[in-house]
């Protein structure tokens, strides 16, 4: 994000001077502000967060918008496990994904300290992630390491 994101004169500037996509809208939190985003800035990439947009429905109405207006959507992902996993889901619904989903490390301990904490733990191999097919997230504690963990 080349600006914070309520500067969106500014945002507005930098996209249009610049011949590379510009992605932005992390840290907006519903459809309404995704509007005003398109609306004012015209980025060419917006990245809800599933978690500060509203969860997986909000994701998806933001992804319609993102679609109406012919812009793309990379959701943003700042951590493995449950936050990555809801927002891989989402993602592998949108006909409009066009680069790999973030699988970051920006928050949160290292994919490998993540998956520990799930029976069937969801990993990255070679630069690719299988979502399971079981129920909701496909997601099951391992009750075990969450009592080790426990404080």
């Amino acid at each position: 994000e080349p600006l914070p994101e309520h500067d969106l004169g500014g945002l507005r500037e930098v996209c249009r001077a610049l011949d590379i996509p510009v992605s932005t809208g992390e840290q907006l939190k519903s459809r309404w502000e995704f509007r005003d985003l398109l609306a004012g800035a015209d980025p060419d990439i917006v990245q809800p967060d599933i978690v500060d947009a509203g969860g997986i429905s909000e994701v998806l109405h933001i992804a319609q918008l993102a679609e109406v207006h012919g812009k793309r959507v990379m959701p943003h992902s700042p951590g493995a496990g449950i936050l990555s996993t809801a927002s891989l889901h989402v993602y592998a619904t949108l006909a409009g994904g066009f680069a790999p989903h973030e699988y970051s490390e920006e928050y949160g301990p290292p994919p490998e300290g993540m998956a520990e904490l799930f029976a069937q733990p969801i990993r990255q191999e070679g630069g690719r992630i299988r979502l399971p097919d079981r129920p909701g997230l496909g997601l099951v504690l391992d009750e075990a390491v969450v009592d080790r963990l426990r404080v």
